[in-house]
């Protein structure tokens, strides 16, 4: 016996913890439900200091409110609407949403923080507004914010047209190449050249020898 109640907790700590899991059920709880119907008008214009989706990022909520309003009910969803980041020095969280109370006799502006997740699988968010007024009807307010995304293509720098021919040549523009059939004339030429070069050089001997012999026989018969 000595053993087990040396287990047990002394009274005042027991007393301690119970009060601090109230308080802190008291300020996380599942019920921000404070309205009692949702009305079909549409709710306050709200303004975020920047509409472009970051993680890790904290975000300003301002819109008006007046003496009618009784309480601000904020809400950060992801697309597949659950809640994400936390909103900042609220009077009420719950488990999807933040509750603020609001006293004021004129009409002034509201604001909260919410800051966004740390992870990077969200890309989309859909902030929503609910303004509670004194008989417990909302009206509803919603912004989605988008991650940036660079849509901008860069145009393509490579080049489709072909790089000039740089190669060095010593031929004129204007004189054509040299084709095989102008090769086999000029070749044909210079053999028929040849040919007649030297047949006149060895015709030439025996013709002057025949006019000869014509003359001495001529010169017989008349004499």
């Amino acid at each position: 016996m000595a053993a087990l109640s040396s287990t047990l907790l002394p009274p005042g700590l027991v007393l301690c913890l119970g009060l601090l899991f109230s308080t802190c059920m008291a300020d996380y709880s599942d019920n921000c439900s404070v309205f009692k119907e949702i009305l079909s008008s549409p709710g306050p214009t709200f303004q975020v200091d920047h509409n472009i989706y970051e993680s890790n990022e904290t975000y300003k909520v301002t819109l008006p409110v007046n003496k009618n309003t009784s309480f601000v009910v904020l809400k950060a969803l992801d697309k597949n609407n659950h809640p994400v980041g936390s909103w900042q020095n609220a009077d009420k969280l719950c488990r999807d949403s933040a509750l603020y109370e609001v006293n004021t006799t004129n009409e002034v502006s509201f604001w909260a923080y919410w800051i966004s997740p740390m992870y990077r699988n969200v890309t989309t968010v859909k902030l929503q507004v609910f303004v509670v007024n004194l008989n417990r009807a909302a009206t509803v307010s919603s912004l989605e914010l988008k991650e940036e995304t660079n849509s901008t293509v860069s145009p393509s720098t490579t080049s489709t047209t072909r790089p000039p021919n740089t190669q060095a040549s010593s031929r004129s523009p204007n004189t054509p190449a040299p084709t095989s059939a102008t090769v086999r004339v000029l070749s044909t030429t210079l053999s028929t050249t040849t040919t007649s070069s030297a047949s006149r050089a060895f015709l030439g001997p025996i013709t002057d020898a025949m006019q000869i012999l014509l003359l001495f026989l001529t010169s017989k018969l008349l004499f």
